[in-house]
């Protein structure tokens, strides 16, 4: 066999081959090494090949860190790249909130500094580059106002300083050097149609919550050229309106939400559940607000729940029956860190709700603890979710089966605020463990345990025991020592049909205790609710 001799064409094309390579830099290996990390902690696959002792996923993510100190181009979109992958990492930590945030708010200073905001026009650029740029843009925002709620903090983004535009819905084999080619009618982007819908509810969410936190008056709107005073039930009424005009756009492939029966159905179930998670979501904390000033504004019903109550429940009914969809087809696996968030959401609303008339608690505690049971499932990736999954189950306990729907509207307001504060509290570092997710074992519905102030006989929920209990810091409940897992498998339950909701009920286990702590009259110690936003479902502890 003769070989053809090589001429000078074919050596100028190697010649040029190697020029292209791309050189490992310090930020282009920090990017390499952030994806491992991420892999190792939430892909399942690379979850399997990684013992718990190896922590393989630390040391890429300390290697990643390492090589970032010593990039010479921060302007680099590798650089800013791998620092979006390491906040991803650091995302639902027990003890790495501000972590997450400063990774976070070094790659958006230096997003701004490249140029990342502002529109593709403004560039000279083939399409993979500016596509690159704009996705990397809008997923930095997405995670933004994801920590944004999730620590209760403002968001860093303002997209008001922004003219970038939304990413094309196309998938990657449509964008060459040269051109953005058009889908074809028979392949839908589901991915990408997916990601720019999330992207537009994230845009809705930020507005909302700033709606709902930020002060009615403030200083700056005194020079505030722009001003008009507007309502926050205005407010949310226009986030309403817009949310129905995002719900209506989306095409047929992001609305299947029936259980997939065939496997090329898959990707289009899980997309769709995923952007209806979210639009629920947003739905909901819109909701929880007009409970919340129902709460302050009028007296309990007497008898039937009001429309805003059932409203706010069966938006939290809806999170939590789409992510037992995702569980009964073993797809928990694919959901990041915005579903801890999401289920912790709705079981704060169900409890709110279940406070405002008890008679919802015979109807959805078994949704309240299909949420519970799957937040110990997340525990495994995102260990912040432990400290919520304990505080609902110590909360579950506590919820009182036989109370009529009674109680001054400011006992139950405050109650239910106080609720919201106590199950944002999580442990600092170095504090004492949480119990590990094989331990927090969610109750039987049948499982009844009174509140040390009320009898059987009692007509009416004791509030004032609840703001004492919820409270109270000084004794924490006790705890079983932590043991470390081996099985990291997300469990697929089998759901029979008297299983209610697809949760499966464990056997009763005895409750927390509880230790009342009383202030220097008797009375237990007020809490200054100034400042505390109702909207901060903490799943930290501090930043």
């Amino acid at each position: 066999m003769r070989f053809r001799a090589l001429t000078d064409i074919d050596l100028q094309e190697f010649i040029a081959v190697t020029e292209r390579r791309l050189k490992c830099t310090p930020q282009y290996g920090a990017l390499l090494m952030s994806i491992l990390a991420v892999t190792a902690k939430l892909v399942e696959g690379g979850r399997a090949l990684v013992s718990a002792a190896d922590r393989a996923g630390e040391a890429y993510y300390e290697f990643a860190q390492d090589l970032l100190r010593v990039s010479k181009n921060k302007l680099d979109v590798r650089h800013i790249l791998a620092l979006y992958h390491l906040a991803l990492f650091a995302e639902g930590r027990s003890s790495s909130a501000g972590i997450a945030s400063s990774f976070l708010a070094e790659a958006i200073g230096l997003a701004f500094a490249t140029g990342l905001h502002r529109s593709t026009d403004d560039f000279r650029m083939d399409p993979v580059t500016l596509q690159i740029r704009t996705r990397l843009f809008w997923a930095l925002y997405s995670l933004d106002v994801a920590l944004a709620y999730s620590q209760g903090r403002p968001a860093l983004l303002r997209l008001s300083e922004c003219s970038i535009e939304l990413p094309a819905v196309v998938d990657n084999g449509m964008i060459t050097k040269t051109e953005i080619l058009p889908q074809p009618v028979d392949s839908p982007p589901v991915i990408m149609a997916a990601a720019v819908k999330m992207i537009d509810l994230y845009i809705i969410l930020e507005q909302v919550l700033s709606a709902i936190n930020a002060p009615l008056i403030t200083i700056s709107q005194r020079f505030d050229l722009g001003f008009i005073p507007r309502r926050r039930s205005e407010r949310l009424a226009r986030a309403e309106m817009f949310l129905d005009e995002i719900e209506g756009s989306l095409p047929p492939y992001l609305t299947k939400f029936a259980l997939p029966t065939d496997p090329s159905d898959n990707l289009e179930f899980l997309q769709s559940s995923r952007v209806r998670a979210t639009l629920l979501f947003v739905r909901t904390l819109v909701a929880r607000q007009a409970l919340i000033d129902e709460f302050e504004a009028t007296p309990p019903p007497a008898d039937h729940p009001s429309d805003t109550t059932l409203a706010a429940c069966a938006l939290s009914v809806d999170i939590i029956t789409t992510y037992s969809r995702l569980r009964h087809v073993g797809f928990l696996q694919y959901c990041s860190f915005n579903a801890v968030s999401q289920l912790t959401a709705a079981s704060h609303t169900l409890i709110a709700c279940m406070i405002r008339n008890s008679n919802l608690i015979f109807e959805h505690r078994p949704d309240l603890l299909s949420a519970i049971d799957m937040l110990v499932i997340f525990s495994s990736r995102f260990p912040s979710a432990e400290a919520v999954a304990h505080q609902l189950v110590h909360l579950s306990r506590t919820l009182d089966h036989n109370t009529s729907s009674g109680g001054a509207s400011s006992s139950e307001a405050l109650a239910i605020r106080v609720l919201a504060r106590k199950m944002a509290a999580s442990p600092a570092a170095g504090g004492s463990p949480s119990p590990h997710p094989s331990s927090l074992r969610p109750v039987s519905p049948n499982h009844d345990t009174q509140p040390p102030t009320q009898s059987t006989q009692s007509e009416q929920f004791d509030y004032d025991w609840l703001v004492r209990t919820a409270l109270d810091t000084s004794v924490p409940p006790p705890v079983p020592p932590r043991r470390h897992s081996q099985d990291r498998n997300l469990p697929i339950p089998n759901l029979g049909p008297g299983t209610p909701r697809g949760f499966m009920p464990l056997d009763p286990s005895p409750g927390f205790g509880t230790s009342l702590s009383p202030g220097p009259n008797g009375q237990p110690s007020t809490a200054d609710w100034s400042n505390f936003s109702f909207l901060n479902d903490g799943l930290f502890g501090a930043l």
